[in-house]
């Protein structure tokens, strides 16, 4: 696992938008929205998730393909797990468990619990989740606009 360089804009751009084209329907919408924004956008982002308060980390395949990207940000609560995505020839396997462990490493010295937000409809990530120790807290909250609920989950560190 690494962290990626704010110079890796193109390949945060590439990753962002294989998230949003997958099929799962976990990030809200599709990858013809951001797609269009600009370099500008992108790097900005990239440099953003170099930052102090955030971590985001990358699994790389042996000829250095992304194969999967987990991120975490500061949150008022503490630690907030965001941008999770393995490509689908390597989930099942080694590397979301190598992905959540380097980002807990991180969470760990800047709290005591990882939370995280979760569409309630997306149940293969709420069964992922539970899997690795996350606990649903509470009752499911609408989710913006959207007409779909999240799940605030936690996972003591």
């Amino acid at each position: 696992m690494r962290a990626p360089g704010a110079h890796e804009w193109r390949a945060v751009r590439a990753v962002r938008l294989a998230m949003l084209a997958d099929p799962s329907d976990a990030f809200g919408h599709g990858p013809e929205v951001e797609a269009v924004l600009p370099e500008e956008h992108w790097r900005a982002l990239a440099e953003e998730w170099a930052s102090e308060d955030r971590a985001l980390r990358v699994a790389q395949t042996p000829d250095g393909a992304w194969a999967g990207v987990m991120g975490c940000r500061l949150r008022a609560h503490g630690p907030e797990l965001t941008w999770v995505w393995v490509d689908p020839a390597h989930r099942g396997g080694p590397v979301t468990d190598a992905l959540l462990a380097a980002i807990e490493d991180w969470a760990r010295q800047r709290g005591d619990a990882l939370h995280l937000v979760v569409f309630t409809d997306v149940p293969r990530a709420v069964s992922a989740y539970l899997r690795r120790g996350f606990a649903v807290v509470g009752d499911p909250v609408p989710a913006g606009e959207t007409g779909r609920h999240d799940w605030i989950m936690r996972k003591p560190l």
